[in-house]
């Protein structure tokens, strides 16, 4: 799985994630409001780059969000997208985690606030990385755990709001 991860190159992923939303907007039985990303390790990577990459998102939350700060192929990472971030950010993080570490979370911060973008993020002091995976019980955390959907689900109830459709779905 690391080598195929290694494979994957930033176009390829937004043309993916944009290839399943269009999807989604075409199936008969689904009723698409506001749109939401979640996404965990590479997927929190992948949740950041389409903040700033498709605008049909109206939030995205960032779980541990390993390599922010590195390009797949050529061309800028998702921390160097962080000015065409169109949607608020929330973000859930161990500081007992390398990837990203304390420092990155802080560097992501530090953008998001001088591009004045919308987010919330959240620290766990005693979780590293993979605190929600309930299936690894070296890294999972009960009690970051079930405070990260607590905060989640609001942030995405707030965030995906707009739309006045009577029911959200999030893909």
């Amino acid at each position: 799985m690391v080598t195929r991860i290694g494979r994957l190159r930033d176009p390829e992923v937004i043309t993916d994630v944009n290839a399943a939303v269009n999807y989604a907007r075409r199936l008969k039985d689904t009723q698409l409001g506001d749109v939401g990303i979640i996404g965990f390790c590479m997927g929190g990577r992948v949740a950041y780059l389409m903040a700033a990459s498709k605008p049909v998102f109206k939030a995205a939350a960032v779980f541990y969000g390993g390599n922010i700060m590195k390009a797949w192929g050529d061309g800028p990472t998702p921390f160097d997208l962080t000015p065409y971030i169109h949607c608020p950010i929330a973000g859930f993080f161990g500081a007992e985690d390398a990837n990203p570490s304390p420092a990155d979370v802080d560097r992501l911060s530090t953008q998001l606030d001088k591009y004045r973008k919308a987010h919330e993020f959240h620290r766990y002091p005693e979780a590293g990385h993979a605190f929600l995976n309930f299936t690894n019980p070296a890294t999972y955390r009960e009690g970051p755990a079930r405070d990260a959907w607590d905060k989640l689900i609001p942030f995405l109830q707030r965030t995906l709001q707009t739309s006045r459709q009577p029911r959200h779905r999030l893909i």
